[in-house]
C-alpha cells in the first residue's frame, strides 16, 4: 500500500537528501514539498496527506503552529537539527522524531513505526483527538525564536510588543524577549484581543490598566506590567478610542 507525503523544511539541501533517502522506501510517495509554515499550510490542507516530514524551526510558522493550523490529521515524523523539542513533539503524539543530520538507519525505523501505526485505528482516532485540541485548546502560547531555543509564551502572559527595526520586543509583567519576528509578522499569529494601536506597537487588550489623556486630544496606554508602561496611540485610533476598545 502507497502513502503519500510532504516533506517540509526550509532548507532546501535538507528537502532534496531526505527525498534522495525516501526512494529507498517503496510505500512512501513524496507527492509535494513545503519551504515554510505558511507554504506547509497550503500544501497540506490541499493534499491531505497520510504522512507529513516537519521541521520544527521555519519561518512564517514553526512546525507546532503548522499542527494548530491545517484542516486533517496526517501522522508526523518531525526533522530538526534540534533535540531539546523531542518531548514537545512527542506531546503531539508524533510517529517519530528525527534530528539532523537523518540518517538512514533512523529514517527506516521511522518509517517501520509509522507503518505500524497507519494499520492501528486506535492510534489514528488518538492522532486526531490531539490534533483536534491543539486547535481548540484555549489557552495558547505563541513561540518566540530567541538565539537557538525556541520559547512558549503563553498569550495571557503577554502586555504588548514593541516593535524594534526587524525584530519585535515581547513583553511580560516583568520580563522581555527579542523575537526574531517583526511586528506585522506577530500581529498575524496573535489573537484578536491583540490590537495594534501604533506603527511600533501591539498590546494585549486585556492588559490596559488605565487610559490617560496626552497633549492635543491624544491619548496613551498606561499597561498592566510592574513598570506601567505607557504606550502611545495612533492618530487613527486617537479619533474614536471608545469605539477602538470596544
Amino acid at each position: 500500500m502507497m502513502f503519500s507525503a510532504i516533506i517540509i523544511d526550509d532548507e532546501e539541501i535538507a528537502r532534496y537528501r531526505l527525498r534522495q533517502m525516501l526512494t529507498e522506501e517503496q510505500d512512501i510517495d513524496i507527492i509535494d514539498e513545503a519551504y515554510d509554515g505558511v507554504n506547509a499550510i497550503e500544501k497540506i490542507n490541499y493534499h491531505q496527506p497520510d504522512l507529513i516530514f516537519l521541521d520544527i524551526e521555519m519561518p512564517g510558522f514553526n512546525g507546532f503552529e503548522v499542527l494548530e493550523k491545517i484542516t486533517c490529521s496526517p501522522l508526523v515524523i518531525f526533522t530538526t537539527a534540534y533535540d531539546e523539542f523531542a518531548l514537545k513533539a512527542f506531546s503531539t503524539f508524533s510517529v517519530d522524531y528525527l534530528v539532523k543530520p537523518i540518517s538512514k538507519s533512523s529514517l527506516s525505523q521511522a518509517i517501520t513505526k509509522f507503518n505500524r501505526f497507519s494499520g492501528d485505528k486506535t492510534l489514528q482516532n488518538n492522532v486526531e483527538i490531539l490534533m483536534n485540541h491543539l486547535k481548540s485548546k484555549k489557552t495558547k502560547k505563541l513561540s518566540i525564536k530567541v538565539g537557538n531555543e525556541i520559547l512558549f509564551v503563553n498569550y495571557d502572559d503577554i502586555v504588548y510588543v514593541k516593535s524594534e527595526d526587524k525584530y519585535s520586543i515581547i513583553y511580560t509583567y516583568d520580563l522581555s524577549f527579542v523575537a526574531g519576528e517583526t511586528i506585522s509578522e506577530l500581529a498575524e499569529k496573535l489573537p484578536s484581543n491583540f490590537k495594534r494601536i501604533h506603527r511600533s506597537y501591539i498590546v494585549n487588550q486585556d492588559k490596559i490598566a488605565k487610559i490617560v489623556k496626552w497633549y492635543r486630544n491624544q491619548h496613551k496606554f498606561v499597561m498592566a506590567d510592574k513598570l506601567n508602561s505607557e504606550i502611545p496611540v495612533n492618530k487613527e485610533n486617537n479619533k474614536n478610542i471608545e469605539s477602538f476598545l470596544q
